[in-house]
This record gives structure tokens, C-alpha cells and sequence, in this order.
């Protein structure tokens, strides 16, 4: 891999971290209802879309076992900046 890859996974790690440890603090329940999902072979996508301006929408979503997906957050830039 090169450096910007390299980069990117580092920066995407470290936003579903953080993403994650909000979650833990401001709903513990729904976050141990995560772990236990994951246990059993639940598993998270960090989306990201890209536009000509760079950057418009991250989204943090989790696959349970059985398929189903949640939107855990999303951050959206407009040209004011974040939503």
C-alpha cells in the first residue's frame, strides 16, 4: 500500500473509534447490544462518498448476523461545512 492508503485506513480507524466510544458513553445498552452482535458475526461498514469538492458524506453502519443494516451516525459536508 502507499502512503494516502495507508493514511485513509488510519483516519478511518480512528473516526469509527471515536464514533464507537461516543456511542459506549452516551448509550451503553446499545452498545453492548453491539458487541454481543458482533460476537455472533455481526460486522461494521465506514462508508465514504466523494465528490469533485472531495469529501460529501461518511457514514458509520453496522451488518447484523442475519443482514440487516443500521446507520449508526453520518456526517454530511455542504458548502457551509459539516451537518
Amino acid at each position: 500500500m502507499n502512503n494516502t492508503t495507508e493514511a485513509f485506513f488510519a483516519a478511518a480507524g480512528d473516526l469509527a473509534g471515536e464514533l464507537l466510544a461516543r456511542l459506549k458513553r452516551e448509550d451503553p445498552n446499545a452498545y453492548g447490544a453491539l458487541c454481543v452482535a458482533m460476537k455472533a458475526g455481526g460486522f461494521f461498514n465506514l462508508n465514504c462518498a466523494f465528490g469533485a469538492a472531495g469529501p460529501i458524506d461518511t457514514r458509520l453502519q453496522f451488518t447484523a448476523p442475519n443482514g440487516e443494516r443500521a446507520t449508526l451516525f453520518e456526517v454530511g459536508m455542504t458548502p457551509e461545512g459539516l451537518q
